[in-house]
């Protein structure tokens, strides 16, 4: 059966031409457009201007590891392209309308531009040895470096030096506004399933104020920490249909 294509009466959101070509034109990178998407999806698309959205669902929307979001949230909020406030669960954030206002990367613009101006320029040699071609092809100035002899020259193995991609340290912590970093995705998606009567980011959120405000009982291992304040909070929650039913809810086990 063939897929059916998206359709405007299925949903669609709400965007003036006049933001959106500011964006496109805003040099916004892959991680900070895709952020701005996600929070326009959650605001314009649900009619609202601002919306309480946690790190979770902005990873679960544009599959960016937290610690990422983290800083791009920030940048964007620098740089005045998003307005981000303190909410009941989660910072609430927002698109700022007035683009004549966002400071947008202007050092990477710099460096953009930088970098197409030095593929268009050919380095001349120290003796002036080299130049462009009609046909945009470097020549040599020097005719008679075409009859050199060839060199003898040692056959050397070249050994690749890409920088190694770094490991994430898989550490979970808090950042210096009390915001988590580093919950891994896989654990996130794990954390929905095992505990539905739960809001995450509202139990996130809780978690870390209970660590900020009890700075002595810091825990080694956040992830264990957090899997029993969810179960908790889940054993404390209220049971759909009552009655003493047995408890088959998945446990988690770190």
């Amino acid at each position: 059966m063939e897929e059916a294509s998206p359709q405007l009466e299925d949903g669609y959101t709400k965007l003036a031409n006049e933001l959106l070509e500011a964006l496109i034109g805003a040099g916004l990178t892959a991680r900070q457009w895709a952020v701005v998407m996600a929070i326009i999806r959650k605001t314009y698309g649900f009619n609202k201007k601002a919306d309480e959205i946690g790190l979770s669902q902005l990873a679960a929307m544009t599959g960016i590891d937290k610690t990422h979001l983290s800083r791009t949230v920030r940048e964007l909020e620098a740089a005045k392209v998003i307005h981000r406030q303190v909410g009941t669960h989660a910072h609430s954030l927002s698109i700022n309308k007035k683009h004549s206002q966002w400071g947008l990367l202007k050092e990477q613009r710099v460096a953009e531009s930088a970098t197409v101006a030095e593929r268009a320029t050919v380095t001349k040699s120290a003796t002036g040895g080299c130049r462009i071609s009609t046909g945009g092809v470097a020549e040599s100035a020097h005719l008679g470096l075409l009859n050199e002899q060839p060199q003898n020259t040692t056959q050397k193995t070249t050994q690749k030096t890409t920088p190694k991609e770094i490991a994430p340290s898989g550490k979970i912590s808090l950042d210096a506004e009390g915001d988590w970093v580093g919950i891994p995705t896989r654990l996130m998606a794990k954390w929905q399933q095992a505990y539905p009567a739960l809001s995450l980011d509202a139990e996130l959120s809780k978690a870390s104020a209970w660590i900020i405000a009890n700075p002595k009982n810091k825990k080694s291992n956040y992830a264990r920490f957090l899997t029993n304040w969810l179960t908790r909070a889940q054993d404390k929650a209220p049971k759909q249909g009552g009655g003493n039913e047995q408890d088959n809810r998945p446990k988690l086990v770190l």
